[in-house]
């Protein structure tokens, strides 16, 4: 079924809309959570709840891109239960090496961290944007399964058919030109 059609099941607050947006987005929003999680139960627990967040959502809502919102809803809600449950454990951490790997590209995050924020800086989603269209189709692939799903740069490789190494080059060279074109568009660094 086509999104504005699952939209349009929302907006008449049809139950078929939850059912249809998991016959086509489930399996990419549970991917999503697993890989930040690495536990299906809360993997699909987070799921659920995106199914819910949007029933809540739409409308008002109107997202022009179904499976943009849904992936923002998981990977927020799925980074949520990602800290409460490491904030305790102070274990070794994914998304921070993430977030590390990326740290001298991107804006400063302020004191408090809080990575919310500073991602929905219309400046620095627009300037991504871009970057990201400008680039080939396999570094933007990369460059999404890494820091939009968070897969390993080992599942990268299997996924891409190339070495770890190749993954990690092309990670950080991307990186460093993601930071040159911010500093050259006026993003403070």
């Amino acid at each position: 079924m086509e999104d504005a059609l699952i939209i349009e099941l929302f907006w008449q607050r049809k139950e078929e809309a939850i059912g249809q947006t998991a016959d086509k987005y489930g399996s990419r929003c549970l991917s999503v959570a697993r890989n930040i999680l690495r536990d299906d139960g809360e993997a699909e627990e987070c799921v659920n709840d995106a199914y819910l967040k949007a029933w809540l959502s739409i409308p008002p809502a109107r997202p022009e891109r179904l499976s943009a919102f849904l992936v923002t809803v998981v990977r927020r809600l799925a980074l949520d239960k990602w800290r409460r449950r490491n904030a305790e454990k102070r274990e070794g951490d994914r998304q921070a090496l993430l977030l590390s790997e990326l740290a001298d590209c991107l804006p400063d995050r302020g004191s408090d961290g809080n990575i919310d924020l500073w991602v929905e800086r219309t400046e620095l989603t627009e300037a991504l944007d871009r970057f990201l269209r400008e680039q080939k189709q396999e570094l933007r692939r990369v460059f999404v399964l890494r820091y939009v799903y968070a897969f390993s740069i080992g599942e990268i490789a299997e996924r891409e058919d190339v070495s770890e190494n190749a993954v990690t080059v092309r990670l950080s060279r991307m990186r460093k030109a993601l930071r040159k074109r911010l500093e050259k568009e006026g993003i403070a660094l």
